[in-house]
């Protein structure tokens, strides 16, 4: 068992039996993880590794604890709470042939990430990838995210690919009412159009969007100083050392820098590396971790 006060606390909704590759920067940089995993499959168990310790929570989640209708379709990662939507078939076949396929069973094990972590003494980091749940779990966290200040990954959809789900436009809403700044965006689905082949080369339409929240300095005045270093390494995996600095230099925070420096070195002097070799090979290389 982990030391509670060095972990950082992770809520990992959609684990899928892994974590993302990514997260071993937090482990090659001595951090000790205490990751939360919410699976499709409640039995799950993810690959034990030295300074994680993992609790499989054995629930679905959402805005209330109510049964929820569950699609399980043919590719388990493409299972959603939202019945998959038959208008998508207008786009290439390998995006809806196996989405398509689903058989719907109802889940009696809900509850909410406010009712689960009541009692919990912070929450540093939540990435949710669910196929449509974003909003309704994130409504069921609200109390949450405004107590704990979490960082906050959602993979988000600019379309109803499942029908009636809340798209990326109501999440962006919903985080900045409660305080919650949009940092980052990337591309989680691009797709093209069936034209039996007849224009490959057709520009891919945005489909879904990452997105990475983090809350407002002035939210961050009501953690106290350990918590506030907590989110130090979160905002450095993502790349954003600036905002740790200016959140460390707010609270007078002195004792924290040299590892800021520290973490900002090693990924500054990777940065020269890959601009002086790699982008003349491959003309162009992403520094920074995906957001889910």
């Amino acid at each position: 068992m982990l030391n509670e006060k060095e972990l950082l606390i992770f809520l990992d909704i959609g684990s899928r039996g892994e974590i993302p590759i990514e997260w071993e920067w937090f482990l090659k940089n001595k951090f000790k993880l205490k990751i939360n995993t919410f699976d499709i499959d409640l039995n799950a168990e993810l690959n034990q590794k030295e300074n994680i310790e993992y609790v499989n929570h054995q629930y679905g989640l959402s805005s209330n604890s109510e049964p929820k209708e569950f699609y399980f379709c043919e590719q388990a990662s493409q299972s959603s709470c939202y019945k998959p939507n038959k208008k998508i078939n207008v786009f290439e076949k390998k995006h809806y042939e196996k989405r398509l396929n689903y058989r719907k069973v109802i889940s009696q094990n809900i509850t909410t990430i406010d009712s689960l972590f009541c009692s919990e003494k912070k929450i540093d980091f939540i990435k949710c990838d669910t196929q449509g749940s974003e909003f309704d779990i994130s409504l069921g966290a609200k109390e949450s995210l405004k107590k704990f200040c979490p960082i906050v990954a959602l993979e988000t959809w600019c379309e109803n690919i499942y029908s009636n789900m809340p798209l990326d436009f109501k999440i962006r809403a919903f985080y900045r009412e409660i305080g919650y700044q949009l940092f980052a965006t990337d591309i989680a689905a691009a797709w093209r159009y069936d034209t039996n082949n007849l224009f490959p080369l057709s520009r891919q339409r945005l489909i879904g969007e990452n997105l990475l929240f983090v809350p407002t300095l002035e939210m961050f005045d009501q953690l106290n100083e350990n918590e506030i270093i907590s989110k130090i390494p979160i905002l450095c995996f993502f790349g954003f050392y600036d905002y740790a600095y200016n959140l460390l230099k707010r609270r007078k925070i002195k004792r924290y820098l040299p590892k800021l420096e520290k973490l900002y070195n090693q990924f500054s002097n990777k940065r020269k590396f890959h601009r002086r070799i790699l982008q003349k090979l491959i003309g162009g290389h992403n520094h920074y971790p995906r957001i889910t």
